[in-house]
């Protein structure tokens, strides 16, 4: 009697073993692999936040010193009771990003709002990343800003913004979002 309970017992053990193997198997919400931001040469790579690159690449911290916030875009962001992410794929060589990128930069400074996130993706010159985002949001052009709410796209600006970068930014989120 006591052999049966212990192989029993086994039995129910592995079959417990076997249940969670395959539900953590199974589950929707898989972490990916970031790799964090970092230099190769003058290269960003990786995934970093605005402060990282301002410490870390000097043409970016210089040109967004000189650009004034615009005041309707900070206080429009400021004032934003929604999650938003943006997501700004960049090359820390490309011209273009070097004159977009601060320009946002100047007015993201001044917001302090937990709800606005911010999360640059540094690019190669092949338009590749070292964690495939590039590939899974079919980027093409850089910089390219990404606007998501709750992890759907609401709208993107490609290379070249229609009035300003700040501007495009809070008309594609006004219009989607509201307030």
């Amino acid at each position: 009697m006591i052999r049966i309970q212990r192989h029993s017992t086994a039995i129910s053990l592995s079959a417990l073993v076997v249940v969670l193997l395959i539900a953590s198997c199974g589950s929707s919400e898989q972490k990916e692999a970031v790799t964090p931001a970092g230099l190769d040469g003058n290269e960003m790579y990786g995934q970093g936040d605005m402060q990282w690159v301002l410490d870390n690449i000097a043409i970016f911290r210089s040109r967004t010193d000189l650009i004034s916030p615009d005041r309707k875009v900070v206080t429009y962001l400021r004032d934003l009771r929604k999650d938003v992410t943006i997501l700004i794929f960049m090359g820390s060589w490309n011209v273009s990003s070097q004159i977009h990128v601060p320009a946002l930069f100047a007015s993201l400074q001044q917001v302090e709002n937990k709800r606005v996130s911010v999360t640059i993706v540094g690019m190669d010159r092949r338009l590749r990343d070292r964690d495939g985002l590039a590939e899974r949001y079919e980027i093409s052009a850089l910089p390219t800003f990404v606007l998501e709410h709750r992890g759907v796209e609401v709208g993107r600006i490609i290379e070249t913004p229609s009035r300003s970068i700040a501007l495009d930014v809070i008309t594609i989120l006004s219009t989607s979002l509201g307030r």
